[in-house]
């Protein structure tokens, strides 16, 4: 759902012409979207506000923006953009690599759920081209490359300016309905 400020579940949607075969594929993706999260008893933002990662509740994250890039021939694309404290510090001025992989997870998430298929991490690899530098601008752009059957496949880069510290993979299983629900009490039964 998109609210007056031009977001959707956390995400910036930016405004543009679009095509009729663009407004038609972005029918089917609401639909999609609909039916994965119509059983769900909990506002999807509250997700975003407890977030290990990126959540605002949390103190210690890094609290990243992250908006829908609109891409011709794209199934969908997110870009991140954080900046990490000397809290993240791993070898001397450079973000811990468990974090980078923690990043990547998280907006690799994010672009997977844009396929209306809700879904937990499978697999996540992650290859590391350069140090990240602590305390610069840092952009991860996440793609979703195809969905087979119950399997969400996504792909991603972490960027600080042109050079390229990270790439990563990752394949989501998309979680039945009725799953999704039974995880949600779980942890509200556990509050």
């Amino acid at each position: 759902m998109v609210n007056e400020a031009g977001a959707w579940d956390g995400f910036h949607v930016p405004s543009a012409p679009l095509t009729p075969e663009q407004i038609e594929q972005a029918r089917e993706v609401a639909l999609l979207r609909e039916e994965a999260t119509r059983h769900l008893s909990l506002n999807s933002l509250e997700f975003a506000y407890r977030s290990p990662m990126v959540g605002t509740l949390n103190a210690l994250a890094a609290p990243m923006s992250a908006f829908v890039v609109e891409e011709e021939g794209s199934l969908g694309t997110v870009e991140g953009r954080v900046t990490f404290s000397p809290l993240f510090e791993g070898p001397p001025g450079c973000v811990h690599g468990g974090f980078v992989a923690a990043y990547f997870d998280e907006v690799l998430g994010m672009v997977q759920a844009l396929s209306g298929r809700p879904g937990m991490t499978a697999n996540l690899s992650v290859n590391y081209r350069s140090p990240t530098p602590l305390l610069k601008p840092l952009i991860f752009r996440a793609k979703l490359e195809r969905i087979e059957g119950r399997k969400v496949f996504t792909s991603a880069t972490l960027h600080q300016g042109p050079t390229l510290c990270a790439e990563a993979t990752a394949v989501f299983v998309s979680m039945s309905a009725e799953l999704l629900e039974r995880l949600i009490k779980i942890r509200q039964a556990s509050e």
